[in-house]
């Protein structure tokens, strides 16, 4: 029974950094763009404080994988998943693409540094 309770404890605590994976999560913005990550894999984009794109994301060694959701903004079904680079520096996160087909993501995140809030 106690090892039973162990190995429950260990999966439930480990289980909120399986998306992280390096990855500092949090929020980050982008002129009225702000973008949070949290810890259960899902993020959300806001624009005006007005909540546009709901979806899902993972990171494995310096790549991030978006899935939209739902949303104004989210791309359309064949384009949800987009793949890129990222790198974190002093406060700051920059994306670059690796592989995404919807262009208004795309131009949402490749090359653009979004700046860690608070």
């Amino acid at each position: 029974m106690t090892l039973r309770i162990a190995c429950l404890l260990t999966l439930a605590l480990a289980a909120p950094f399986a998306h992280a994976a390096g990855f500092p999560n949090g929020t980050y913005t982008s002129g009225d763009l702000a973008l949070t990550f949290a810890d259960h894999g899902k993020v959300q984009l806001k624009a005006k404080d007005e909540v546009v794109l709901n979806g899902t994301w993972s990171a494995a060694g310096d790549k991030i994988t978006f899935t939209d959701v739902d949303g104004s903004y989210a791309c359309d079904k064949a384009n949800a998943t987009g793949v890129y680079a990222w790198k974190a520096d002093a406060g700051s996160v920059t994306f670059t693409k690796d592989k995404d087909s919807c262009s208004d993501r795309a131009a949402s995140l490749d090359g653009k540094t979004w700046k860690r809030k608070g």
